[in-house]
């Protein structure tokens, strides 16, 4: 009785000791610091812990593993029927991943313990939340997290790098993450590891890639996902009882969302006419432009005494006012002060040092970045990342505990 009994609190605990090494890989280039070979079979051995863990719990079936499994190797063939036809237009380049046969197969080693384990813990975490897509967004979002290392969050010091992250990385990644995750709910955990297994192969063995133009990037990354998942739903039959249940959001919900997206797509389209933003740091510039307010620049060859630009510093951008411009031998010299200061700044700028004029401010929006950046140290942006796993983490809890399964 009593071995009956261990053997029973072990395999109640061996979801929880999955979870603790899934937080545990993604900390550990932070704590641990791994180096030379031993920073790719750590991870790669504690993804295979984690998948062996959880097996038992997801291995199984659902009503379309089979259809779904035959189903990826074409979507997968979507992919790279766009990537063809998005490089005859823009043009291709090579692909330095698959220029040595030996980065290809360290690759390959490398990414196959971190597919098995990944999948084995967004299935485990499809089946205890259940099928609503909330949960396929919130779990998508929280794989999504935890594929940054928290060095990359650490460097997000500013509006600029943090919308650049988001639009090019982050967005990109998300649409993958929840169409592995809506294949995860129709199929189960067999699909989802073709397709990532797939989609991994063709990233790395490609010998060529378009060069898609970094503005086109996120449009990309979700037309090519939309494409595959439309593909896929058009053959198992959208309507089935057994497709995720799509409820329809609250007007809260509609009207946030949409918001969110109508930013986005002003900060993109902002962004491919040579837009850039810039947080203020300092109140140079007061009582016009405070600390916290987020300066719109564009380049501009017309400068003239009374613009305001921002400029490389000594030591960072500065934003202050055009006071005299000069021409001379050495090219276009520019004198600048802040509104604020008694007295111009005491160095001259070349005109190659200019980032963009201003052409427009929004106040106080990027006050949290510089409480982030100039009061903590950049360590808000890793804290917050926490706390969004952790917030995910615990209404995955609560769902499992107020709604079961919901299988």
């Amino acid at each position: 009785m009593k071995f009956s009994g261990w053997i029973e609190r072990s395999a109640y605990m061996k979801p929880y000791m999955a979870i603790s090494l899934v937080a545990l890989n993604y900390l550990m280039p932070w704590l641990l610091k791994p180096s030379g070979m031993s920073a790719y079979i750590l991870p790669s051995v504690t993804w295979l812990i984690i998948f062996s863990l959880l097996y038992r719990e997801v291995w199984s079936d659902r009503g379309f593993t089979k259809r779904l499994v035959w189903l990826m190797p074409f979507a997968v063939a979507l992919r790279v029927g766009i990537d063809i036809g998005t490089g005859v237009i823009v043009g291709f380049g090579g692909n330095i991943l698959s220029k040595d046969g030996y980065l290809i197969l360290t690759n390959m080693l490398t990414v196959i313990p971190y597919i098995l384990g990944l999948e084995a813990f967004r299935f485990y975490l499809i089946k205890k939340t259940g099928k609503r897509w909330v949960n396929v967004l919130l779990i998508a979002t929280l794989v999504t997290g935890i594929s940054f290392t928290p060095g990359i969050y650490l460097t997000l010091t500013s509006l600029t790098k943090s919308v650049n992250f988001i639009l090019r990385k982050f967005i990109p990644n998300l649409a993958s993450n929840t169409l592995i995750t809506q294949v995860a709910v129709w199929g189960g955990i067999k699909p989802a590891i073709l397709y990532s297994t797939l989609m991994y192969s063709y990233i790395y063995i490609t010998p060529i890639l378009p060069n898609t133009p970094w503005y086109l990037e996120p449009l990309l990354s979700l037309v090519i996902p939309l494409s595959q998942l439309a593909l896929i739903g058009s053959f198992i039959g959208i309507h089935s009882s057994e497709i995720l249940r799509w409820r329809k959001p609250s007007r809260l919900a509609r009207g946030f969302t949409a918001t969110l997206v109508g930013i986005a797509v002003v900060m993109l389209l902002i962004i491919a006419m040579g837009g850039r933003f810039m947080t203020v740091v300092s109140g140079s510039m007061e009582p016009g432009i405070n600390v916290g307010d987020i300066a719109i620049l564009y380049p501009s060859k017309n400068l003239s005494v009374g613009d305001i630009i921002a400029f490389r510093g000594p030591q960072t951008p500065v934003l202050h006012r055009i006071i005299s411009i000069t021409s001379g031998g050495n090219g276009t010299i520019i004198q600048t002060k802040g509104d604020a200061n008694p007295a111009p700044d005491p160095f001259t700028v070349p005109r190659s040092a200019v980032i963009g004029k201003l052409m427009y401010v929004i106040p106080l929006l990027g006050l949290p970045i510089v409480y982030g950046t100039e009061v903590l140290g950049g360590f808000l942006n890793f804290a917050t990342s926490l706390v969004i796993l952790i917030f995910f983490l615990q209404f995955f809890a609560l769902s499992n505990r107020k709604g079961g399964t919901h299988e």
